[in-house]
């Protein structure tokens, strides 16, 4: 898809494709994202949205749009695939939606075997 792509589990990023690999790679994840996996919340939005969370503690607002959805595994949240751009001009759709859908649909079941 041309943009960031990061893989979590509860507690920091264990997969990430993309610029700023180094930027988001072993780092904690926020405590707003944590509350989304938690919740199971999936959400695609831009900066200054009420719905938007910063992905990583110290993220320094490089971030212009997300789409986050959470990884589902017998159950329980296990973590979220976050497809973000530092691009302003780009607007992520459902497209970027329904692949972060898929992809997490993939891995939930892919852990459960």
């Amino acid at each position: 898809s041309g943009h960031i792509v990061c893989i979590t589990d509860r507690d920091q990023h264990i997969a990430v494709s993309g610029q700023g690999r180094k930027d988001f790679l072993g780092k904690p994840l926020s405590r707003d994202l944590e509350r989304l996996i938690h919740q199971r919340s999936a959400v695609c939005c831009r900066r200054g949205d009420k719905a938007f969370v910063e992905i990583v503690p110290e993220e320094n607002g490089s971030i212009q749009y997300e789409a986050i959805c959470p990884i589902i595994s017998e159950g329980d949240a296990i973590g979220a695939v976050i497809i973000a751009t530092r691009d302003e001009k780009y607007k992520m759709s459902e497209v970027e939606q329904k692949l972060a859908a898929a992809a997490a649909a993939f891995l939930g079941r892919q852990m459960e075997q």
